[in-house]
């Protein structure tokens, strides 16, 4: 849900295909399937989007994000970018240290390996 002020969403695929989106003030997106498990999307810090040949400035925007988290192991059909499947990209236990309730701190010397990617934010 973005709230407040329009911004453009890049999307990506592993193939390296693109597409960007401008999301309207006040919108929703529901991502499922494939737009969900197989694309890589983010939003650019910047203060102006062009949008179909216009300036678009960007003012104070306020993003919520609902996520479902899965307690079992996922066999989707997307393992490239599946955290769960591809044990390379997800932060593992040994990642972590100095943990306090339901948060913990990523151990900087294995911060290269887990770190996440700027297209997912």
């Amino acid at each position: 849900m973005s709230l407040k002020s329009g911004a453009t969403m890049h999307f990506k695929d592993p193939n390296d295909n693109i597409i960007d989106l401008y999301l309207e003030p006040n919108s929703l997106m529901v991502f499922s399937g494939e737009a969900r498990y197989n694309w890589l999307h983010s939003i650019a810090l910047r203060k102006v989007d062009k949008v179909d040949g216009l300036l678009k400035f960007r003012h104070r925007r306020v993003s919520l994000t609902f996520r479902k988290v899965k307690k079992d192991l996922c066999r989707c059909q997307w393992p490239k970018l599946c955290d769960s499947q591809n044990k390379s990209q997800a932060v593992s236990e040994r990642d972590l240290v100095n943990g306090e309730g339901d948060e913990a701190k990523v151990n900087n010397a294995n911060e290269g390996a887990t770190k996440a990617t700027d297209m997912e934010k």
